[in-house]
This record gives C-alpha cells, sequence and structure tokens, in this order.
C-alpha cells in the first residue's frame, strides 16, 4: 500500500516491550500535529519530585499545565503527552513531551526553562531533567526524516517496564486533544 508509512521503534531490543496504546497514541499525536503546522518544536523533560511527595495521579501535571497557560507560551502548545514510571531502582517520575508552535517558539531551552520554572511552582522541590537528541528541537513538516527520529525517539517512552498501576483506574498516561485531521494509515515496525 502506497499510503503506509512505516516507523522504526525503540524497543530497546525486547520483544513485545512496548505499550501498543501508548505507541498508537503516540504517533497520531507526532502526525496530526505535523501535518498541520508547518513548524514544530519539540520538546521533552523528565519530570522529578522531592521524596515526600506521591505520584499516583496527574494532578501534578495539570498544575503545570495551568501554570503554563499563565506563561507567554500559552498560544503557542499544541499539544503534549506525559507517562508515569516507577521503577525498583530509580523514584517514581514522569516522561513529558510538548509541542510548540515553531514558527513562533523556536528555542528549546527557553521552553524548558519556562517548564521548569511551572514545575516548581506546581511541585515545592520540583525538578526536571532535560532531554536533547534527534527526537527533539525543530519539526519541519516536510522533514520525513525527522518525524521518523521523532517518533523512534519518543516510542522509548511507550515502554512497558516501570509502568506500574497503584490503584483502580490509575492513569498512566494522557495526551492532550488533537485537532480533526484526516489521517493517512501507517504500519509500525520494531
Amino acid at each position: 500500500m502506497k499510503d503506509i508509512v512505516q516507523y522504526k521503534l525503540n524497543d530497546m531490543g525486547e520483544d513485545n516491550n512496548l505499550d501498543n496504546k501508548i505507541v498508537d497514541k503516540m504517533i497520531r499525536q507526532v502526525e496530526t500535529l505535523s501535518n498541520k503546522y508547518r513548524k514544530l518544536l519539540v520538546v521533552r523533560i523528565d519530570l522529578r519530585v522531592p521524596d515526600d511527595v506521591w505520584l499516583n495521579d496527574s494532578k501534578l501535571i495539570d498544575k503545570l499545565l495551568k501554570n503554563i497557560r499563565k506563561t507567554k507560551f500559552k498560544d503557542h502548545l499544541l499539544g503534549y503527552f506525559w507517562v508515569l514510571e516507577r521503577e525498583r531502582k530509580k523514584k517514581g517520575h514522569y516522561h513529558m513531551v510538548f509541542f510548540f508552535n515553531g514558527q513562533k517558539r523556536k528555542s528549546e531551552w527557553a521552553a524548558q526553562d519556562i517548564i521548569e520554572r511551572c514545575w516548581q511552582r506546581a511541585v515545592n522541590g520540583g525538578t526536571i531533567h532535560r532531554t536533547e537528541g534527534d527526537g527533539t528541537g525543530l519539526l519541519l513538516h516536510h522533514d520525513h526524516k525527522k518525524r521518523a527520529d521523532t517518533i523512534y525517539a519518543l516510542s522509548y517512552l511507550c515502554k512497558k517496564r516501570g509502568k506500574i498501576r497503584l490503584e483502580k483506574g490509575q492513569r498512566l498516561y494522557g495526551f492532550s486533544r488533537l485537532p480533526k485531521l484526516p489521517i493517512k494509515p501507517r504500519q509500525i515496525a520494531a
């Protein structure tokens, strides 16, 4: 089929390591936003909390987003997604990806500064880890290699390891709503 796009995913060399539901939503988000906007600024960060803060739901993410909507970046935030991870060797933390209008916001560093300040207001003592690389930065509408690199890098966040639900109904990930656009069918290749 001519319309099928095949993406390589980062399964870390382990079969059945990715949560396909999260992968599908992530790919749909990247495709939808990069088809609608000529330039996207992709910003990935890890959000950490002090030892005495309980990571049990999305309330902290809601506070972060509320704080971002009070900044000069509010009109340029096009989408986001987050995942909550808990592993035995690491304290619980969130991985989060933001998509900003790349026509208006070009600096990954400036976006990370704003996000860090907003996170510190949401969580007293909260810190972020800045992540840069092939999957972040400016994504141009027509740059299919960068889009594939972005999907590959972000697929790491879709791993099953660390996604431990502690209470019934607890959310382990979340996505922003997307604009309605026709999406071409795709086939995912690990």
